[in-house]
């Protein structure tokens, strides 16, 4: 079992080392998970924003690291779209190299947010306001759904509700493809309880494998 490295989010769903399915041929099983990137933007209601944030992580013992990848469902454009609903889900990665195994493992930080902005102070949603946030795009975010300025009530915490659904797609996806897909929910000492805007998470991390 890995070790789970420290992280400012939680790393919260693992591709274990045992897998025998590349990453490319999984996101292309889930079919509607799209890579995003840092460097590339797109317009929603009239509002302009960065496809993802970059983030780093320390996953090898060697210092932090970019994520290697990130996934959205729906793409850049229709997952910021769902991000209007509080139904944004979203998936970065890390590689750690792992002796005998030919992809490693791959730490994944998943969790469903929604667009939200700061106005007179205050954190709320972009949905209320989409006319200002058009005119305001550098007030626009993503915050991690149980937060501020965020829906509450279908993803109450935005961390271990996108583990799960996230988790539960690749084994949906790969036992449609006749890959042998394996889950388990292991327990991790984490450092804090809590990550951006103070939404709690767990200490369970999703630990899937997926052999063809």
């Amino acid at each position: 079992m890995p070790q789970i490295p420290p992280f400012s989010e939680p790393l919260n769903v693992i591709i274990g080392a045992r897998s025998t399915v590349p990453l490319t041929d999984i996101q292309q099983a889930l079919g509607n998970w799209k890579t995003v990137t840092p460097t590339t933007t797109v317009s929603v209601a009239g509002i302009r924003l960065k496809c993802i944030s970059a983030e780093q992580a320390n996953v090898t013992g060697r210092g932090y690291q970019d994520m290697r990848q990130a996934w959205r469902l729906g793409g850049c454009l229709h997952g910021n779209e769902l991000s209007l609903s509080g139904n944004e889900d979203h998936a970065r990665f890390w590689s750690q190299p792992v002796a005998g195994s030919k992809y490693g493992a791959w730490f994944v930080a998943a969790s469903y947010e929604t667009m939200c902005i700061v106005k007179d102070g205050q954190l709320t949603m972009a949905s209320a306001h989409k006319t200002w946030t058009a005119l305001h795009p550098g007030a626009a975010y993503h915050c991690v759904d149980g937060g501020p300025g965020t829906f509450h009530v279908t993803h109450p915490s935005g961390y271990d509700d996108a583990a799960r659904d996230f988790a539960a797609a690749i084994a949906t996806a790969g036992k449609a493809k006749g890959w042998r897909v394996t889950q388990r929910v292991v327990n991790v000492s984490r450092a804090a309880s809590a990550g951006e805007g103070g939404v709690p998470f767990s200490d369970a991390v999703y630990v899937v494998t997926v052999i063809a």
